[in-house]
């Protein structure tokens, strides 16, 4: 059992979301408490909205949902058949990801600027390891 920091009332664990920065690994409110905060504030930053905003945004959900109503399955098709043609490129990524986190690769600052934010760059995909680190603009100027 444990108290809620919101409401007061003591309520059992399963009552609480997760939150593993806190001591006992649980959020201070109540599920009910944080549900009720989260809906109050966004009626609060929909009040602020302008009426075309709204009008827009409905109009764009309708939109949206009958778009995919006449289109089922078209996004999942998407996704697996960019995943069949990108599958080499993903284990290439994810290896320079485990090398980082292991310590085989460090990441040093861009080649080009010194910005410490970089991402790697593949010159050769038969060399996995073979990276230069650059930041997110002198990348996508490598790309274009």
């Amino acid at each position: 059992m444990k108290e809620c920091s919101a409401c007061g009332i003591r309520k059992p664990l399963d009552s609480f979301y997760k939150n593993n920065a806190s001591e006992d690994g649980l959020t201070g409110k109540c599920k009910d408490c944080c549900k009720a905060y989260s809906a109050n504030r966004a009626a609060k930053l929909r009040l602020n909205k302008p009426e075309s905003w709204k009008k827009k945004t409905a109009d764009m959900s309708a939109y949206l949902r009958d778009w995919k109503e006449k289109h089922p399955g078209y996004s999942t098709a998407k996704a697996k058949e960019w995943y069949e043609n990108n599958k080499d490129r993903l284990k290439i990524k994810y290896a320079v990801k485990y090398a980082v986190k292991t310590g085989k690769l460090i990441k040093t600052p861009c080649v080009i600027c010194g910005n410490e934010n970089v991402e790697g760059h593949h010159p050769d995909y038969s060399r996995p390891l073979d990276v230069v680190w650059l930041c997110k603009s002198h990348h996508q100027e490598i790309h274009k």
